[in-house]
């Protein structure tokens, strides 16, 4: 069962430490409540029709939704998040669901992931193939003063 808003963190340790949460990152990119509940709508619905082509449904959403749910699927993959999701309940209320990368291994060695792992954001450190420069800085992390008064 995927995850909701609201809901407990998982068990298992995950692959990434998220940086933001799958329902704090859909509030921050939609801030309009009509728009996140017109995009939860879309991906009920969507998830209801097994058949459905993605490529002839993303025809239904408006373009500035559209635009907004790239950016939400990148930010969420960044964080170890993906498989973005609503559901309806009886009474009509929707929310989002999401599945979380997670380390199911007992033993070590541990998977530790990092930020940019599954980053989508474009990025002046990395080089054509897409690896980073030694000594370069990733732009999730903090810069160190070293300059500390004692």
């Amino acid at each position: 069962m995927p995850s909701t808003s609201g809901e407990k963190l998982l068990r298992l340790p995950p692959t990434v430490k998220p940086e933001e949460r799958p329902d704090e990152i859909i509030a921050r990119i939609l801030p309009d409540t009509e728009d996140r509940r017109l995009l939860a709508q879309h991906l009920a619905q969507y998830g209801k029709n097994p058949e459905a082509n993605w490529d002839d449904y993303r025809r239904k959403i408006p373009p500035a939704l559209l635009a907004g749910l790239k950016e939400i699927g990148g930010e969420m993959r960044r964080n170890g998040f993906f498989g973005l999701g609503a559901e309806i309940d009886p009474s009509g209320r929707v929310r989002f669901t999401w599945w979380q990368a997670v380390d199911n291994r007992r033993k070590p060695p541990v998977i530790k992931g990092e930020l940019c792992d599954a980053c989508s954001r474009p990025c002046e450190r990395k080089n054509s193939a897409g690896v980073f420069r030694d000594g370069a800085r990733r732009c999730w992390q903090k810069e160190v003063s070293h300059n500390v008064k004692a």
